[in-house]
Formats: structure tokens, C-alpha cells, sequence
């Protein structure tokens, strides 16, 4: 904060602007955090070397805020303005969940549906993911089922997310969302059976068999 004061004007205030917004948003102080990363933008000829990696922030940091129209039109600017960017698979894909959070549904449904093209494996796992999340917001369950249900068979390493269980897990919600409650422990029983799961995927498995079972004793 204090070379921001005694330096403005400076590429050196940019730099301490993008660390001063990291800091923030590690403190999850999403707000103050969101004002530096813009603060660069405002003043990008400043430090044009740190534009990506504040638009960048800047997305995540309008996503953990709710504001997914400011996420999504800067995601749509970031591939524009960087083409070549390795990550931007990921960009592309955010935009197809941005659409389902602001309740664009077919919209989001379409868009991720047209990055199957070309996608390896695991990607196509990911994207379907998404594809069945948003049939399931629309209150489409049969068709969210039967996206959820294609991810396991396409995962082919492990990623911080575990598409498999989540996918699973999903599919027992929509199961239970059409009463259908034998189908939805099944799906539960798939993650505990599953080898690779993590214990407390399959413990939160457990639970969901024991309440659905609770659930369907106390309608009897």
C-alpha cells in the first residue's frame, strides 16, 4: 500500500497492485481484491506484461463475488486478446458454466456441446460434466442422467476434481428428483464400489444411502 501511494504512476504500482489483489484474495476479501485487478486494467500502458494475469484474477475474483455477467464478458475479451494462450481451453469451457450460473441454460448446453470437437478424453469428461449440470438446472433429469453416466467412462486420470464420484453423485440427485429411489442409491453404491475414489467420497456415499433409505421407510 505504501509504494502504491509514494509510486503512482509507476509499473512498479502495477506490480504492487497485482500482489496487494493476490493478498486480498487469498484473505478471501474478494472485493478489495477485485478493485486492484481493475485498477491494472484502468491503467494496463502502465504494465502491459501483468494485463493477463489481472484479467485473469480479476475473472475469478467476479465469480466468487456473483457477478457472472462481469466474469463472463471479461472471459469472452481474455481469449479474444490472447489467442495463444495454453490455458484457454479452460476459458472456453468456464464460458459454457457462466452461462448455466446465470440461468442461460440451452444457451450453456449448446456452447459446451460445440466443444466436444476435437476434445481428448478427459476434457469430453469435464464437458459433459457441465452439459449434464445444466440439464439438471433446467429440471431435464433423464437428460442430465444420461450426460452424468458417459463421464466415468472417459476419465482417464485423476484431476483436482474427481469427475467420476461428482458424476455419480449427480446422477443419484437427479434419480431422487424423479422419486426414483432405488436408481439413486444405486448410483450412491457406484462411488463406494468405484477403486480410486477418495475414503471421503465414499463416506459422504454412505450417508446419502442412509438418508435415502430413511427417506423412503418414512413414506411407506
Amino acid at each position: 500500500e505504501t509504494i502504491i501511494e509514494r509510486s503512482p504512476g509507476h509499473s512498479v504500482t502495477q506490480r504492487a497492485r497485482l500482489s496487494l489483489g493476490n493478498l486480498f484474495f487469498s484473505a478471501e476479501q474478494w472485493d478489495p481484491a477485485a478493485r486492484q485487478y481493475k485498477a491494472i486494467l484502468d491503467n494496463e500502458q502502465q504494465a502491459p506484461d501483468l494485463v493477463p494475469y489481472a484479467m485473469n484474477n480479476l475473472i475469478l475474483a467476479f465469480k466468487e463475488l456473483g457477478l457472472y455477467d462481469g466474469a463472463l464478458e471479461l472471459t469472452r475479451k481474455y481469449i479474444e486478446r490472447f489467442p495463444t494462450d495454453p490455458q484457454l481451453q479452460n476459458k472456453r469451457i468456464d464460458i459454457g458454466v457462466l452461462y448455466q450460473k446465470l440461468g442461460y441454460y440451452d444457451q450453456s448446453v449448446l456452447h459446451l456441446q460445440s466443444l466436444l470437437d476435437g476434445a481428448d478424453s478427459d476434457t469430453e469428461a469435464e464437458v459433459r460434466y457441465y452439459i449434464g449440470e445444466s440439464y439438471f438446472s433446467k429440471g431435464d433429469y433423464q437428460q442430465a442422467i444420461l450426460e452424468f453416466l458417459k463421464v466415468p467412462y472417459l476419465v482417464t486420470q485423476r484431476t483436482r476434481i474427481d469427475w467420476v464420484a461428482t458424476s455419480f453423485y449427480m446422477a443419484g440427485r437427479s434419480y431422487e428428483k424423479m422419486s426414483k429411489f432405488d436408481q439413486a442409491i444405486s448410483m450412491y453404491k457406484q462411488i463406494i464400489e468405484r477403486p480410486n475414489i477418495d475414503a471421503q467420497f465414499r463416506a459422504a456415499a454412505q450417508k446419502e444411502i442412509d438418508r435415502v433409505k430413511a427417506l423412503v421407510k418414512s413414506q411407506r
